[in-house]
């Protein structure tokens, strides 16, 4: 799915991030975007982007609000 598709968005809270899991569906370089949490550190996207994010958001529960009143 991922070769076929134009991108590849994640949306992750920031304590997934750093933590290996069993399961991988995509490599951190194949990731377009990841949208997590404002918990998540400069420091763990800026690794993220080491290996490859291209562009790593973060959103405060706000905006989350925001978002989930216009769906």
């Amino acid at each position: 799915m991922i070769e076929r598709s134009k991108e590849c968005i994640v949306v992750a809270d920031s304590f997934k991030l750093g933590h290996e899991s069993s399961f991988q569906f995509a490599s951190t370089g194949e990731v377009d975007l990841l949208i997590t949490d404002t918990d998540a550190t400069n420091a763990q996207v800026a690794e993220l982007e080491a290996y490859g994010l291209k562009l790593g958001v973060r959103v405060g529960p706000s905006l989350a609000a925001e978002a989930r009143r216009g769906l």
